[in-house]
């Protein structure tokens, strides 16, 4: 059947009510929906979709889809030792994007990526 997350922030039937100026106006309103199509069907794909309304821009609509790649792809192999010179090569050449989502961990490469790098940073 696949896998279905869903967040949402600032929807008024839904959210808390906030009588301050300061937390009324600073969070738009927002959902943002994810499905994960079962392993082998749609290559994988991930669709994700993303609905938000701000009261000075209007509403804005966003879809895209994912790639979940496993985790013995070079790709994530790379994005988890911090080489980044190496997904940079696979990007370059079309092997992989940063649209890709490690299959058992559910981030993107770059996050993965990222969060390693500041990790050794802190350490």
């Amino acid at each position: 059947m696949g896998q279905l997350f869903v967040e949402h922030a600032g929807i008024p039937a839904i959210s808390t009510k906030c009588d301050k100026s300061t937390c009324t106006n600073a969070q738009a309103s927002q959902v943002y929906a994810e499905y994960w199509f079962p392993l082998g069907v749609f290559w994988s794909q991930i669709l994700s979709f993303h609905v938000s309304y701000q009261a000075n821009l209007g509403p804005s609509f966003q879809l895209r889809t994912l790639r979940r790649v496993p985790d013995s792809a070079p790709a994530v192999s790379f994005a988890m030792s911090g080489n980044v010179p190496g997904l940079r090569e696979l990007f370059r050449r079309g092997a992989a994007s940063p649209q890709d989502v490690s299959d058992t961990r559910g981030y993107s490469l770059i996050r993965v990526s990222v969060s390693i790098l500041l990790n050794r940073s802190v350490s």
